[in-house]
């Protein structure tokens, strides 16, 4: 076993160990322990983390996270009617949510909640797609396991939006949680989910995530997310989906905060008919560091699969785009379409980009591509000559070459929102 670092030791030491009623999730927390206190935090000599480093996390002195914060005022991402779910330093917060009057069929609520209500269905679900095996990350999370949310649909067409609000709170001292959700569609299932995750006040926070998502049988989910977090934040998302026949999972990532942020999608196209369609917009300054690192698992025949990120860096600002297609032996008439660019601004910015294909069937049709370059001159002089001031010119630029990624995504009010905040950014910057 090798020897953890203080940090490491220090979350291992966390871990709630007192087992539960349920032997299934002790088992599963305990494999999370051992899993995690084998490697502890990866380093850079891990292939997969070898652009990010976690070296942050060491400088910070970890305390227990309290259980009495007071959450200041919630803004929300739409105006009209939606179920509200926010989730507080990883914890589910019913008394901020709305959460009532959905159709039959549905559960909409906590993981606590859900694993007395539906210990069943979580036993078979929850540990099967983003598993302790997969990433040190979700080994502790795993560990952790204890709160998040939960949401199921089977035979259920939701009419309004799912908004989720993940607030990181601290006072001033540095604190970690490790929130694990689950969303299952099911038979023919369709739902919107929105969800952002933001900072109060100031202080560091390390948010380490686990969402395991099955979209099966036809089922339909649209998944789009905000990072936001507090200037001192650090974050890493692990997401394991799981798309069955006929089924399709559509996300639209949007990342501008934080101080370090890695997310981590893994997604299994399992069966004939499966797609997905993911896109990103990472916007980075002053010294922020963005990784999105996404695999796509194309595991049976006739499966497709698009991405499309682009990133803006400035003020000497790191990203990384890590993204890979494997077609799996026998998937024959795979589909997989994968495209990555990126603008530099200024001076000291750097972005590390990493398109892969893996190819072990016939019959396929993939592509990928990685662009990196800087605001075209004879664009900005254009702009220019016709009166308009080089700021303006700049931003127009910009917005045009983001503006590509939300077009392809009918994000409905959601797409003024994702506009807003890229027009914020580039104002600040």
């Amino acid at each position: 076993m090798n020897k953890l670092s203080a940090t490491s030791q220090s979350f291992v030491d966390a871990c709630s160990i007192s087992e539960t009623e349920l032997p299934w999730l002790n088992s599963l927390k305990k494999c999370g322990i051992e899993e995690f206190s084998k490697v502890g935090l990866p380093t850079l000599r891990n292939e997969a983390w070898r652009y990010t480093s976690l070296k942050q996390l060491e400088r910070l002195d970890w305390q227990k996270v309290a259980e009495d914060y007071e959450v200041g005022e919630l803004s929300w991402l739409t105006s009209g009617d939606s179920y509200k779910l926010v989730i507080v330093n990883g914890k589910f917060n019913y008394s901020l949510s709305e959460i009532s009057g959905f159709p039959e069929g549905a559960f909409i609520g906590s993981l606590s909640e859900a694993l007395g209500s539906h210990s069943e269905l979580l036993e078979t679900h929850l540990g099967r797609i983003a598993t302790s095996k997969d990433s040190p990350l979700l080994a502790l999370n795993a560990s952790h396991m204890a709160d998040g949310y939960v949401i199921l649909l089977s035979k259920v067409q939701l009419t309004k939006p799912i908004e989720i609000l993940n607030v990181g709170r601290t006072d001033g001292q540095a604190i970690a949680y490790h929130p694990r959700n689950l969303i299952l569609l099911d038979q023919l299932s369709r739902a919107t989910i929105f969800e952002r995750c933001t900072g109060q006040n100031t202080g560091s926070y390390f948010m380490n995530s686990g969402t395991e998502i099955f979209v099966d049988q036809g089922s339909h989910l649209q998944h789009h997310r905000i990072f936001a977090d507090g200037p001192e934040a650090i974050g890493v998302a692990s997401t394991g989906v799981r798309v069955g026949s006929d089924a399709n999972y559509t996300s639209l990532v949007l990342s501008d905060g934080g101080k370090l942020l890695r997310n981590d999608v893994r997604i299994h196209l399992s069966a004939s008919g499966a797609e997905t369609k993911l896109g990103g917009i990472y916007l980075a300054d002053d010294g922020q560091h963005v990784d999105h690192t996404v695999l796509i698992e194309h595991e049976m025949p006739h499966t497709k699969s698009e991405q499309l990120f682009k990133g803006v860096l400035s003020g000497k600002a790191r990203g990384v785009f890590q993204g890979n297609i494997r077609v799996h032996e026998g998937a024959d008439g795979s589909d997989g379409q994968l495209t990555n660019k990126t603008l530099l601004l200024s001076p000291g910015t750097e972005v590390n980009s990493k398109p892969q294909l893996e190819i072990y069937a016939d019959d396929v049709k993939c592509s990928h591509g990685s662009a990196v370059g800087e605001l075209d001159e004879e664009e900005l002089f254009y702009l220019r000559s016709r009166g308009i001031p080089y700021t303006q010119a700049k931003s127009i630029l910009v917005e045009s070459f983001l503006s590509e990624v939300i077009d392809e995504f009918n994000l409905g009010e959601l797409a003024d929102t994702f506009h807003q905040r890229i027009t914020d950014w580039i104002r600040a910057d």
